[in-house]
């Protein structure tokens, strides 16, 4: 038999016993937990992230701020998550050829060789993209879920290739910690029949309620890749939507408050966009020309929403009603 083959087979019969293993620790984890009192994890995130370190105050600020004419009519998604076409197939199709030409990928850790990131290192390039990216329709959904102008936080393009499916990573049900009032953009450059590639989304009152478990921003130890059995246990409905995205096309989603996961590509190389974004006190553009953006790549976030207010408008910016 093939050593590769053999490697897969053996993943394969370990997968169940890894994921009862990941099970029972998340469910012990979630026990010992609730008998020291520790409090609700979800409730420890937004504790941390959008009061502690100011994330809820800066969005308010943002709302206050915003000085367009109209908003945006219409209604945020009650699910969390949104597809609908970004860019056109034949712009995703150059801006793929653009990346893979001209700048080099290397992997992003060493336990997880599905996945390699674009290095690009190239102020004229990211303007470039972000502006076949951020589009009116992109605009328009994320100013409704905001309230407020936006900008983009990182970008990153990534190229996923087919690999025996890993124990523990992005490819497990997750919530993503940080700001609760945060957005992600997944963008896809090749079209689904080219590689098998999906995102799976739970809605978020489904995630809400699988949050009761404990198993949300739990440890990564803990990730599973099918919820079943603690969606049962809380009385809630396990019906993963997982759309095949084709080029150009993307789903806008609150990465914090809606379970997700990546399915690794059966038979070829998935490239995506992926844009963070958050709320802003001054449009997008303006905020890329004053160096608003920290860093184009995947990174941490600023310790105290304070530092990114006074990267964008200043310490002494006024509210605009005062």
């Amino acid at each position: 038999m093939h050593a590769g083959a053999s490697a897969g087979s053996g993943v394969a019969r370990r997968r169940p016993l890894v994921e009862a293993a990941a099970m029972m620790v998340s469910l012990l984890r979630n026990f010992a937990w609730r008998l020291g009192g520790a409090g609700d994890r979800v409730a420890g995130n937004r504790r941390k992230w959008d009061r502690e370190a100011g994330y809820a105050d800066y969005h308010a600020f943002c709302r206050n701020q915003f000085a367009r004419n109209e908003a945006p009519s219409g209604e945020t998604p009650s699910e969390g998550y949104e597809r609908f076409r970004v860019i056109a197939p034949e712009v995703a199709a150059s801006l793929r050829q653009r990346i893979e030409s001209d700048y080099g990928c290397v992997g992003t850790r060493e336990k997880s060789p599905h996945k390699q990131v674009y290095q690009i290192d190239d102020p004229g390039f990211d303007r470039e993209l972000l502006e076949q990216v951020v589009t009116p329709a992109l605009d328009e959904r994320a100013v409704r879920y905001f309230g407020s102008e936006y900008f983009v936080y990182w970008y990153s393009v990534s190229r996923s290739i087919p690999t025996p499916e890993l124990l523990h990573n992005s490819f497990r049900w997750h919530c993503d910690r940080g700001p609760e009032q945060h957005l992600k953009l997944l963008l896809y450059l090749n079209d689904y029949e080219e590689h098998g590639g999906k995102t799976g989304f739970l809605d978020m009152l489904t995630t809400q309620r699988i949050a009761k478990t404990g198993y949300v921003f739990d440890s990564v130890r803990t990730r599973v890749s099918d919820l079943a059995p603690y969606a049962k246990r809380v009385g809630a409905a396990y019906e993963p939507w997982s759309p095949e995205l084709n080029a150009g096309e993307g789903v806008l989603f609150s990465p914090a408050r809606t379970l997700h996961r990546g399915f690794i590509p059966r038979h070829g190389p998935r490239v995506v966009v992926t844009l963070c974004l958050l709320p802003s006190p001054i449009p997008w553009r303006e905020a890329f020309d004053r160096g608003g953006i920290p860093s184009l790549t995947e990174g941490k976030w600023h310790a105290h929403a304070a530092e990114l207010q006074d990267r964008l408008v200043g310490s002494g910016a006024a509210p605009r009603d005062a």
